[in-house]
C-alpha cells in the first residue's frame, strides 16, 4: 500500500508525497525532489529529526544519541529510519526553500459545484451582512 506523507515546513509550506511500502520517508522525499535535512541515512546523527503530527510508523534501527527516549515519547522521529504504516503528517524543522521546494502557483478550472457553493456563500454572507 502506498502512503501519503505531508511534510509541513517552518515557513508554512506543505508538500505531499507518496511513500512506497518498505521505503523510508527520507528516501521518498528525495525521490520526489524534496531535499529534507539529512546527514547519515542510518539513524546515527539526528540531522533529519522531525515531529510526527499524525499517523503511525515503524522506526528502523537508530542510535539513542540521534533520538532520545524523551524525544521519541514527545513525538519526534527520524525520517531516515521512518517506515509509514498509515498516511502521516510530519513537521520538518527547516524552511521549504532550504529543502529545494517553495511555494508554487498553478491554474485550475472551477467546476460547476464549486461555483454553486460560492454563489450560495455569497447569498448567505449578504444575508448576514458579511464580506466575502
Amino acid at each position: 500500500m502506498i502512503f501519503t506523507i505531508a511534510l509541513n515546513f517552518e515557513d508554512g509550506v506543505t508538500r505531499f508525497l507518496s511513500c512506497e511500502p518498505n521505503e523510508t520517508v527520507a528516501a521518498a522525499a528525495y525521490r520526489n525532489g524534496i531535499n529534507i535535512p539529512l546527514g547519515c541515512c542510518d539513524g546515527e546523527c539526528g540531522t533529519c529529526k522531525g515531529f510526527l503530527e499524525s499517523g503511525q510508523f515503524e522506526h528502523g534501527p537508530y542510535l539513542r544519541e540521534a533520538l532520545s527516549v524523551e524525544e521519541e515519547e514527545k513525538g519526534y522521529c527520524l525520517p531516515c529510519q521512518m517506515y509509514p504504516k498509515t498516511d502521516c503528517v510530519l513537521r520538518i524543522n527547516t524552511t521549504s526553500n532550504n529543502c529545494g521546494t517553495t511555494v508554487s502557483e498553478f491554474s485550475a478550472e472551477v467546476g460547476e459545484h464549486q461555483i454553486a457553493i460560492k454563489k450560495h456563500y455569497r447569498a448567505f454572507a449578504q444575508d448576514r451582512q458579511m464580506s466575502c
